[in-house]
Protein backbone atom coordinates (compact mmCIF):
# COMPACT_ATOMS: atom_id res chain seq x y z
CA UNK A 1 0.00 0.00 0.00
CA UNK A 2 1.43 3.33 -0.98
CA UNK A 3 0.27 6.86 -0.37
CA UNK A 4 -1.59 8.64 -3.18
CA UNK A 5 0.34 11.16 -5.22
CA UNK A 6 -0.68 14.73 -4.58
CA UNK A 7 -0.34 17.42 -7.22
CA UNK A 8 0.54 20.76 -5.65
CA UNK A 9 -1.78 23.16 -7.41
CA UNK A 10 -3.36 26.40 -6.28
CA UNK A 11 -6.54 24.54 -5.35
CA UNK A 12 -4.55 21.99 -3.35
CA UNK A 13 -2.72 24.71 -1.42
CA UNK A 14 -5.96 26.55 -0.67
CA UNK A 15 -7.49 23.29 0.50
CA UNK A 16 -4.49 22.63 2.78
CA UNK A 17 -4.83 26.11 4.29
CA UNK A 18 -8.53 25.45 4.91
CA UNK A 19 -7.78 22.13 6.63
CA UNK A 20 -5.15 23.71 8.89
CA UNK A 21 -7.52 26.55 9.76
CA UNK A 22 -10.26 24.03 10.55
CA UNK A 23 -7.93 22.12 12.88
CA UNK A 24 -6.87 25.29 14.69
CA UNK A 25 -10.47 26.34 15.17
CA UNK A 26 -11.47 22.88 16.39
CA UNK A 27 -8.54 22.65 18.80
CA UNK A 28 -9.36 26.05 20.27
CA UNK A 29 -13.07 25.29 20.43
CA UNK A 30 -12.62 21.95 22.21
CA UNK A 31 -9.92 23.09 24.63
CA UNK A 32 -11.06 22.30 28.17
CA UNK A 33 -10.94 24.30 31.37
CA UNK A 34 -10.24 21.68 34.12
CA UNK A 35 -6.66 21.79 35.39
CA UNK A 36 -4.92 18.84 37.11
CA UNK A 37 -2.05 19.44 39.52
CA UNK A 38 0.85 16.99 39.87
CA UNK A 39 3.67 18.36 41.96
CA UNK A 40 4.89 21.58 40.35
CA UNK A 41 3.28 20.91 36.98
CA UNK A 42 -0.31 21.56 35.95
CA UNK A 43 -1.88 20.48 32.70
CA UNK A 44 -5.25 20.83 31.06
CA UNK A 45 -7.46 17.91 30.11
CA UNK A 46 -8.93 18.03 26.62
CA UNK A 47 -12.48 16.87 25.91
CA UNK A 48 -13.39 13.98 23.70
CA UNK A 49 -14.05 16.29 20.76
CA UNK A 50 -10.35 16.84 20.07
CA UNK A 51 -9.85 13.16 19.37
CA UNK A 52 -12.26 13.36 16.47
CA UNK A 53 -10.01 15.81 14.59
CA UNK A 54 -7.79 13.13 12.94
CA UNK A 55 -10.93 11.29 11.97
CA UNK A 56 -12.36 14.42 10.35
CA UNK A 57 -9.02 15.05 8.61
CA UNK A 58 -8.98 11.59 7.05
CA UNK A 59 -12.54 11.92 5.83
CA UNK A 60 -12.06 15.45 4.53
CA UNK A 61 -8.73 14.86 2.77
CA UNK A 62 -9.87 11.52 1.39
CA UNK A 63 -13.07 13.03 0.05
CA UNK A 64 -11.07 15.82 -1.60
CA UNK A 65 -8.65 13.40 -3.26
CA UNK A 66 -11.37 11.00 -4.35
CA UNK A 67 -13.54 13.80 -5.77
CA UNK A 68 -10.60 15.49 -7.53
CA UNK A 69 -9.48 12.19 -9.09
CA UNK A 70 -13.02 11.42 -10.18
CA UNK A 71 -13.50 14.83 -11.80
CA UNK A 72 -10.10 14.59 -13.48
CA UNK A 73 -10.91 11.17 -14.93
CA UNK A 74 -14.26 12.36 -16.26
CA UNK A 75 -12.70 15.47 -17.76
CA UNK A 76 -9.97 13.53 -19.57
CA UNK A 77 -12.31 10.70 -20.59
CA UNK A 78 -10.47 8.00 -18.63
CA UNK A 79 -12.03 5.33 -16.46
CA UNK A 80 -11.77 5.80 -12.73
CA UNK A 81 -9.37 3.51 -10.94
CA UNK A 82 -11.45 1.14 -8.77
CA UNK A 83 -8.40 0.36 -6.66
CA UNK A 84 -8.01 3.85 -5.24
CA UNK A 85 -6.27 3.62 -1.89
CA UNK A 86 -8.10 6.62 -0.51
CA UNK A 87 -11.61 5.61 -1.62
CA UNK A 88 -12.11 2.95 1.05
CA UNK A 89 -10.75 5.14 3.84
CA UNK A 90 -12.95 8.02 2.74
CA UNK A 91 -16.01 5.83 2.36
CA UNK A 92 -15.86 4.22 5.78
CA UNK A 93 -14.61 7.34 7.56
CA UNK A 94 -17.58 9.34 6.35
CA UNK A 95 -19.96 6.69 7.62
CA UNK A 96 -18.32 6.49 11.04
CA UNK A 97 -18.18 10.26 11.22
CA UNK A 98 -21.92 10.41 10.59
CA UNK A 99 -22.59 7.77 13.27
CA UNK A 100 -20.35 9.58 15.74
CA UNK A 101 -22.18 12.86 15.13
CA UNK A 102 -25.55 11.21 15.68
CA UNK A 103 -24.34 9.57 18.89
CA UNK A 104 -23.02 12.85 20.28
CA UNK A 105 -26.29 14.62 19.46
CA UNK A 106 -28.92 12.08 20.43
CA UNK A 107 -27.14 9.68 22.81
CA UNK A 108 -25.18 12.05 25.07
CA UNK A 109 -24.82 9.44 27.81
CA UNK A 110 -22.41 7.49 25.61
CA UNK A 111 -20.25 10.61 25.22
CA UNK A 112 -20.16 11.06 29.01
CA UNK A 113 -19.02 7.46 29.46
CA UNK A 114 -16.21 8.00 26.96
CA UNK A 115 -15.19 11.18 28.79
CA UNK A 116 -15.05 9.34 32.15
CA UNK A 117 -12.86 6.58 30.73
CA UNK A 118 -10.71 9.20 29.06
CA UNK A 119 -10.17 11.03 32.36
CA UNK A 120 -9.03 7.76 33.97
CA UNK A 121 -6.61 7.11 31.09
CA UNK A 122 -5.22 10.64 31.32
CA UNK A 123 -4.63 10.38 35.07
CA UNK A 124 -2.98 6.97 34.62
CA UNK A 125 -0.67 8.35 31.92
CA UNK A 126 0.33 11.26 34.16
CA UNK A 127 1.05 8.96 37.11
CA UNK A 128 3.03 6.57 34.88
CA UNK A 129 5.16 9.45 33.58
CA UNK A 130 5.79 10.59 37.14
CA UNK A 131 6.78 7.08 38.25
CA UNK A 132 9.08 6.42 35.28
CA UNK A 133 10.75 9.79 34.80
CA UNK A 134 10.13 11.61 38.08
CA UNK A 135 8.70 15.08 38.36
CA UNK A 136 8.20 16.47 34.83
CA UNK A 137 9.53 19.87 34.00
CA UNK A 138 7.70 22.83 32.65
CA UNK A 139 8.73 21.99 29.09
CA UNK A 140 6.82 18.69 29.00
CA UNK A 141 4.12 19.06 26.32
CA UNK A 142 1.15 17.69 28.28
CA UNK A 143 -1.26 19.00 25.69
CA UNK A 144 0.42 16.87 23.01
CA UNK A 145 0.32 13.82 25.31
CA UNK A 146 -3.39 14.33 25.93
CA UNK A 147 -4.01 14.78 22.22
CA UNK A 148 -2.24 11.50 21.44
CA UNK A 149 -4.30 9.68 24.08
CA UNK A 150 -7.46 11.16 22.60
CA UNK A 151 -6.45 10.24 19.06
CA UNK A 152 -5.73 6.62 19.95
CA UNK A 153 -8.72 6.22 22.23
CA UNK A 154 -11.40 7.83 20.06
CA UNK A 155 -10.16 8.08 16.50
CA UNK A 156 -8.08 4.90 16.59
CA UNK A 157 -10.85 2.25 16.33
CA UNK A 158 -12.80 4.04 13.58
CA UNK A 159 -9.65 4.68 11.56
CA UNK A 160 -8.61 1.05 11.97
CA UNK A 161 -12.00 -0.07 10.71
CA UNK A 162 -11.67 2.43 7.86
CA UNK A 163 -8.29 0.95 6.93
CA UNK A 164 -9.77 -2.57 6.99
CA UNK A 165 -12.71 -1.35 4.92
CA UNK A 166 -10.31 0.24 2.44
CA UNK A 167 -8.49 -3.06 2.03
CA UNK A 168 -11.70 -5.01 1.57
CA UNK A 169 -13.09 -2.43 -0.85
CA UNK A 170 -9.91 -2.48 -2.94
CA UNK A 171 -9.78 -6.26 -3.09
CA UNK A 172 -13.49 -6.61 -3.89
CA UNK A 173 -13.25 -3.95 -6.59
CA UNK A 174 -10.36 -5.88 -8.19
CA UNK A 175 -11.89 -9.37 -8.00
CA UNK A 176 -15.68 -8.96 -8.14
CA UNK A 177 -17.70 -7.88 -11.15
CA UNK A 178 -18.76 -4.26 -11.11
CA UNK A 179 -22.45 -5.08 -10.61
CA UNK A 180 -21.79 -7.40 -7.70
CA UNK A 181 -19.41 -4.84 -6.19
CA UNK A 182 -22.11 -2.17 -6.39
CA UNK A 183 -24.61 -4.49 -4.69
CA UNK A 184 -22.16 -5.12 -1.87
CA UNK A 185 -21.55 -1.38 -1.54
CA UNK A 186 -25.29 -0.75 -1.34
CA UNK A 187 -25.65 -3.41 1.38
CA UNK A 188 -22.86 -1.84 3.43
CA UNK A 189 -24.43 1.58 3.04
CA UNK A 190 -27.79 0.14 4.02
CA UNK A 191 -26.24 -1.31 7.17
CA UNK A 192 -24.72 2.01 8.14
CA UNK A 193 -28.01 3.79 7.37
CA UNK A 194 -29.94 1.30 9.54
CA UNK A 195 -27.64 1.90 12.49
CA UNK A 196 -27.89 5.65 11.96
CA UNK A 197 -31.69 5.44 11.77
CA UNK A 198 -31.80 3.40 14.98
CA UNK A 199 -29.68 6.02 16.74
CA UNK A 200 -31.82 8.84 15.37
CA UNK A 201 -35.06 7.16 16.47
CA UNK A 202 -33.81 6.42 19.99
CA UNK A 203 -35.87 8.63 22.34
CA UNK A 204 -33.84 10.74 24.74
CA UNK A 205 -35.10 12.67 27.77
CA UNK A 206 -35.56 16.37 27.13
CA UNK A 207 -34.99 18.89 29.89
CA UNK A 208 -33.74 22.08 28.33
CA UNK A 209 -34.49 25.79 28.36
CA UNK A 210 -35.91 27.02 25.07
CA UNK A 211 -37.34 30.26 23.73
CA UNK A 212 -41.06 30.07 22.98
CA UNK A 213 -43.15 32.65 21.13
CA UNK A 214 -46.46 33.25 22.90
CA UNK A 215 -49.43 34.82 21.08
CA UNK A 216 -52.12 36.79 22.91
CA UNK A 217 -55.30 38.63 22.00
CA UNK A 218 -56.78 41.40 24.14
CA UNK A 219 -60.52 42.07 23.83
CA UNK A 220 -63.13 44.18 25.55
CA UNK A 221 -65.05 42.08 28.07
CA UNK A 222 -68.42 43.68 27.40
CA UNK A 223 -68.41 43.85 23.60
CA UNK A 224 -65.80 41.20 22.74
CA UNK A 225 -64.08 43.54 20.28
CA UNK A 226 -60.28 43.50 20.01
CA UNK A 227 -58.40 46.33 21.69
CA UNK A 228 -55.65 47.93 19.63
CA UNK A 229 -52.65 49.53 21.31
CA UNK A 230 -52.91 47.49 24.53
CA UNK A 231 -49.65 47.07 26.42
CA UNK A 232 -48.55 43.55 27.42
CA UNK A 233 -45.61 42.64 29.64
CA UNK A 234 -44.45 39.27 30.99
CA UNK A 235 -42.45 39.30 34.22
CA UNK A 236 -40.67 36.67 36.30
CA UNK A 237 -40.86 37.41 40.05
CA UNK A 238 -38.25 34.79 40.99
CA UNK A 239 -35.42 35.80 38.65
CA UNK A 240 -35.64 39.55 38.20
CA UNK A 241 -32.75 40.90 36.17
CA UNK A 242 -32.36 44.66 36.61
CA UNK A 243 -30.09 44.86 33.56
CA UNK A 244 -32.57 43.29 31.11
CA UNK A 245 -35.98 44.40 29.91
CA UNK A 246 -38.84 41.91 30.33
CA UNK A 247 -40.71 40.88 27.16
CA UNK A 248 -43.26 43.51 26.18
CA UNK A 249 -45.36 44.37 23.14
CA UNK A 250 -48.32 46.40 21.84
CA UNK A 251 -51.36 44.81 20.24
CA UNK A 252 -52.18 45.42 16.58
CA UNK A 253 -55.55 46.29 15.06
CA UNK A 254 -56.76 42.71 15.71
CA UNK A 255 -55.78 42.99 19.37
CA UNK A 256 -52.97 40.49 18.94
CA UNK A 257 -49.40 40.62 20.19
CA UNK A 258 -46.47 38.19 20.53
CA UNK A 259 -44.20 37.88 23.55
CA UNK A 260 -41.04 35.72 23.49
CA UNK A 261 -40.10 33.91 26.69
CA UNK A 262 -37.64 31.26 27.86
CA UNK A 263 -39.16 28.20 29.52
CA UNK A 264 -37.90 24.81 30.64
CA UNK A 265 -39.24 22.21 28.20
CA UNK A 266 -39.47 18.63 29.48
CA UNK A 267 -40.32 15.49 27.55
CA UNK A 268 -38.61 13.30 24.93
CA UNK A 269 -37.04 13.91 21.55
CA UNK A 270 -35.24 12.12 18.75
CA UNK A 271 -33.75 13.17 15.43
CA UNK A 272 -37.13 13.75 13.83
CA UNK A 273 -39.65 14.89 16.44
CA UNK A 274 -39.69 16.63 19.81
CA UNK A 275 -42.40 15.63 22.27
CA UNK A 276 -42.32 17.99 25.23
CA UNK A 277 -44.32 20.54 27.19
CA UNK A 278 -43.54 23.52 29.37
CA UNK A 279 -45.33 25.03 32.32
CA UNK A 280 -46.07 28.78 32.32
CA UNK A 281 -46.30 28.65 36.11
CA UNK A 282 -44.20 31.29 37.83
CA UNK A 283 -44.79 34.18 35.38
CA UNK A 284 -47.07 37.21 35.56
CA UNK A 285 -48.85 38.68 32.55
CA UNK A 286 -49.62 42.40 32.87
CA UNK A 287 -52.11 43.97 30.46
CA UNK A 288 -53.14 47.62 30.34
CA UNK A 289 -55.13 49.68 27.84
CA UNK A 290 -56.72 53.11 27.67
CA UNK A 291 -60.13 53.40 29.40
CA UNK A 292 -59.76 49.86 30.76
CA UNK A 293 -58.73 48.37 34.07
CA UNK A 294 -55.22 47.00 34.26
CA UNK A 295 -54.99 43.25 34.85
CA UNK A 296 -52.07 41.40 36.38
CA UNK A 297 -52.76 37.70 36.20
CA UNK A 298 -50.72 34.47 36.30
CA UNK A 299 -49.64 33.33 32.86
CA UNK A 300 -50.93 29.83 33.66
CA UNK A 301 -54.43 31.32 33.95
CA UNK A 302 -54.23 32.29 30.27
CA UNK A 303 -52.32 29.37 28.71
CA UNK A 304 -53.30 26.58 31.10
CA UNK A 305 -51.05 24.44 33.34
CA UNK A 306 -49.04 23.04 30.41
CA UNK A 307 -48.46 24.05 26.77
CA UNK A 308 -46.53 22.71 23.80
CA UNK A 309 -43.51 24.78 22.73
CA UNK A 310 -44.27 24.43 19.01
CA UNK A 311 -48.02 25.18 19.35
CA UNK A 312 -48.59 27.07 22.62
CA UNK A 313 -51.98 28.32 21.43
CA UNK A 314 -53.59 31.76 21.53
CA UNK A 315 -54.10 33.29 24.96
CA UNK A 316 -57.22 35.45 25.12
CA UNK A 317 -57.53 38.16 27.78
CA UNK A 318 -60.61 40.29 28.41
CA UNK A 319 -60.41 43.74 30.05
CA UNK A 320 -63.15 45.56 31.95
CA UNK A 321 -63.88 49.19 31.28
CA UNK A 322 -63.16 51.69 34.01
CA UNK A 323 -60.30 52.95 36.14
CA UNK A 324 -57.74 50.74 37.82
CA UNK A 325 -58.30 50.57 41.61
CA UNK A 326 -55.69 51.97 43.95
CA UNK A 327 -52.96 49.76 45.32
CA UNK A 328 -54.14 48.43 48.69
CA UNK A 329 -50.80 46.97 49.76
CA UNK A 330 -48.62 49.98 49.11
CA UNK A 331 -47.60 50.07 52.79
CA UNK A 332 -46.25 46.50 52.58
CA UNK A 333 -44.46 46.79 49.25
CA UNK A 334 -40.88 45.55 49.30
CA UNK A 335 -38.75 42.48 49.85
CA UNK A 336 -38.76 40.78 53.27
CA UNK A 337 -36.11 38.21 54.13
CA UNK A 338 -34.85 36.07 56.98
CA UNK A 339 -31.99 33.63 57.46
CA UNK A 340 -29.11 33.29 55.06
CA UNK A 341 -26.06 31.16 54.41
CA UNK A 342 -27.24 27.55 54.48
CA UNK A 343 -30.96 28.33 54.54
CA UNK A 344 -33.56 31.05 54.56
CA UNK A 345 -36.50 32.51 52.68
CA UNK A 346 -37.83 35.79 51.34
CA UNK A 347 -41.11 37.46 50.48
CA UNK A 348 -41.53 39.95 47.65
CA UNK A 349 -44.75 41.97 47.91
CA UNK A 350 -45.99 44.22 45.12
CA UNK A 351 -48.10 47.36 45.84
CA UNK A 352 -51.12 45.78 44.10
CA UNK A 353 -51.12 42.76 46.43
CA UNK A 354 -49.15 40.21 44.44
CA UNK A 355 -46.46 38.24 46.25
CA UNK A 356 -43.63 35.84 45.48
CA UNK A 357 -42.03 33.58 48.09
CA UNK A 358 -38.87 31.50 47.91
CA UNK A 359 -37.14 29.28 50.48
CA UNK A 360 -33.75 27.63 50.08
CA UNK A 361 -31.63 25.21 52.09
CA UNK A 362 -28.52 23.09 51.88
CA UNK A 363 -30.16 20.67 49.45
CA UNK A 364 -31.80 21.85 46.23
CA UNK A 365 -34.31 22.39 44.73
CA UNK A 366 -35.65 25.58 46.24
CA UNK A 367 -39.31 25.99 47.16
CA UNK A 368 -41.20 28.70 45.28
CA UNK A 369 -44.75 30.01 45.50
CA UNK A 370 -46.52 33.10 44.20
CA UNK A 371 -50.03 34.51 44.23
CA UNK A 372 -52.16 37.19 45.88
CA UNK A 373 -52.55 38.68 49.37
CA UNK A 374 -55.77 39.21 51.33
CA UNK A 375 -56.32 41.22 54.50
CA UNK A 376 -58.73 40.09 57.20
CA UNK A 377 -58.93 41.69 60.69
CA UNK A 378 -55.33 42.89 60.62
CA UNK A 379 -54.01 39.53 59.41
CA UNK A 380 -52.67 38.71 55.95
CA UNK A 381 -53.83 35.59 54.14
CA UNK A 382 -51.95 34.07 51.21
CA UNK A 383 -53.76 32.84 48.10
CA UNK A 384 -51.07 31.01 46.07
CA UNK A 385 -51.40 30.00 42.43
CA UNK A 386 -51.65 26.18 42.33
CA UNK A 387 -48.53 24.54 40.98
CA UNK A 388 -49.37 21.82 38.42
CA UNK A 389 -48.54 18.40 39.79
CA UNK A 390 -47.23 19.62 43.15
CA UNK A 391 -48.70 20.38 46.53
CA UNK A 392 -48.71 23.88 47.97
CA UNK A 393 -45.97 24.51 50.53
CA UNK A 394 -47.20 24.39 54.17
CA UNK A 395 -45.92 27.94 54.73
CA UNK A 396 -48.64 29.19 52.37
CA UNK A 397 -51.38 27.96 54.74
CA UNK A 398 -50.18 30.21 57.57
CA UNK A 399 -51.47 33.71 58.29
CA UNK A 400 -49.13 36.64 58.71
CA UNK A 401 -49.17 40.04 60.39
CA UNK A 402 -47.28 43.25 59.62
CA UNK A 403 -45.47 44.64 62.69
CA UNK A 404 -44.02 48.14 62.93
CA UNK A 405 -41.07 48.57 65.29
CA UNK A 406 -39.63 52.04 65.23
CA UNK A 407 -38.84 52.82 61.61
CA UNK A 408 -38.66 49.12 60.68
CA UNK A 409 -41.38 46.92 59.25
CA UNK A 410 -41.55 43.19 59.96
CA UNK A 411 -43.69 40.41 58.55
CA UNK A 412 -44.36 37.68 61.09
CA UNK A 413 -46.43 34.54 61.31
CA UNK A 414 -49.65 35.41 63.15
CA UNK A 415 -49.00 32.86 65.89
CA UNK A 416 -49.27 33.67 69.59
CA UNK A 417 -45.81 32.37 70.40
CA UNK A 418 -44.17 34.09 67.41
CA UNK A 419 -45.76 37.45 68.24
CA UNK A 420 -44.83 37.19 71.93
CA UNK A 421 -41.27 36.67 70.79
CA UNK A 422 -41.26 40.32 69.68
CA UNK A 423 -42.41 41.35 73.18
CA UNK A 424 -39.66 39.31 74.79
CA UNK A 425 -36.99 40.73 72.50
CA UNK A 426 -38.17 44.27 73.22
CA UNK A 427 -37.56 43.84 76.98
CA UNK A 428 -33.95 42.68 76.57
CA UNK A 429 -31.56 45.49 77.52
CA UNK A 430 -28.82 46.42 75.05
CA UNK A 431 -30.32 44.16 72.42
CA UNK A 432 -28.76 44.19 68.96
CA UNK A 433 -30.54 45.90 66.13
CA UNK A 434 -33.11 44.03 64.11
CA UNK A 435 -33.78 41.34 66.67
CA UNK A 436 -36.46 39.17 65.15
CA UNK A 437 -39.27 37.73 67.19
CA UNK A 438 -38.84 34.12 66.08
CA UNK A 439 -38.13 31.74 63.26
CA UNK A 440 -41.14 32.88 61.21
CA UNK A 441 -40.30 36.61 61.14
CA UNK A 442 -39.11 38.61 58.12
CA UNK A 443 -37.49 42.05 57.97
CA UNK A 444 -37.92 44.41 55.03
CA UNK A 445 -34.62 44.80 53.22
CA UNK A 446 -34.93 48.59 52.90
CA UNK A 447 -35.21 48.90 56.72
CA UNK A 448 -32.03 47.09 57.69
CA UNK A 449 -30.13 50.34 58.31
CA UNK A 450 -32.97 52.04 60.18
CA UNK A 451 -33.05 52.23 64.01
CA UNK A 452 -35.18 49.81 66.01
CA UNK A 453 -36.49 52.13 68.75
CA UNK A 454 -39.39 51.90 71.17
CA UNK A 455 -41.66 48.89 71.36
CA UNK A 456 -43.16 46.83 68.56
CA UNK A 457 -46.73 47.84 67.70
CA UNK A 458 -48.74 44.81 68.71
CA UNK A 459 -52.38 44.48 69.81
CA UNK A 460 -52.88 45.51 73.51
CA UNK A 461 -54.47 42.17 74.41
CA UNK A 462 -51.31 40.42 73.22
CA UNK A 463 -49.17 42.53 75.55
CA UNK A 464 -51.53 41.76 78.45
CA UNK A 465 -51.31 38.01 77.88
CA UNK A 466 -47.53 38.23 77.51
CA UNK A 467 -47.07 40.13 80.80
CA UNK A 468 -49.45 37.80 82.63
CA UNK A 469 -47.48 34.85 81.37
CA UNK A 470 -44.19 36.48 82.42
CA UNK A 471 -45.48 37.04 85.96
CA UNK A 472 -46.87 33.52 86.31
CA UNK A 473 -45.04 31.12 88.64
CA UNK A 474 -46.02 28.21 86.41
CA UNK A 475 -43.86 29.62 83.61
CA UNK A 476 -40.38 28.27 84.27
CA UNK A 477 -38.90 30.68 81.74
CA UNK A 478 -40.85 33.71 83.01
CA UNK A 479 -39.18 36.78 84.47
CA UNK A 480 -40.79 36.39 87.97
CA UNK A 481 -39.88 32.70 88.28
CA UNK A 482 -36.28 33.39 87.25
CA UNK A 483 -36.02 36.28 89.73
CA UNK A 484 -37.33 34.16 92.64
CA UNK A 485 -35.07 31.24 91.75
CA UNK A 486 -32.04 33.50 92.04
CA UNK A 487 -32.83 34.17 95.75
CA UNK A 488 -33.66 30.57 96.74
CA UNK A 489 -30.89 28.25 98.02
CA UNK A 490 -29.59 25.69 95.62
CA UNK A 491 -31.10 22.22 96.15
CA UNK A 492 -29.49 18.92 95.22
CA UNK A 493 -30.30 17.59 91.83
CA UNK A 494 -33.08 15.08 91.60
CA UNK A 495 -32.11 11.47 91.34
CA UNK A 496 -28.81 11.86 93.29
CA UNK A 497 -28.61 10.75 96.93
CA UNK A 498 -26.70 13.01 99.34
CA UNK A 499 -23.22 11.77 100.22
CA UNK A 500 -22.61 10.71 103.86
CA UNK A 501 -19.47 9.81 105.72
CA UNK A 502 -18.95 6.22 106.92
CA UNK A 503 -17.61 5.68 110.44
CA UNK A 504 -15.51 2.66 111.23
Amino acid sequence: MHLPRVRFTVGTLLFAVAVVALNCWGFRHFFAVPVYEFGKVSYRSLPAGVGVLPWVNVATIGTWLFTARRIRSIRHGRAANPQSYSSGVTYFSLHFLMLGGLVSLFVPDATHCVQEVLDIATEFAAEAWKTAFGEPGEAVPWVILNSLILDVFISGPPLLLSWIGQGLATRCAATLPRRRFRVMTCLVSLGFASVALAIGLTPQPLDDEKEVDLDFQVVDKASGRPIAGAFLCMTDPFFPDPTSTPPRALTDTDGRARLPGRFVVRGERNAFVTMGVFSPWGRWLEISAANHRTRRIPLAEVLGPFAAPNLPGLGKVALDRGETPEHLFRDLAGTFSRGGGFGGSWFKIEPDGRFAWCAWGCVSPDSREYGYLKRHDGEIELVPVPHPGEEIHPAMTLKYRAIEWGDCLYLSVADERELQGFCQKALIPNRPWHSLGGYGSYLRESDRDKPQTGLPRLPPELWVRFLANELSLNNEGGSLRLALDSFLPKTPREGRAPTTGVQH
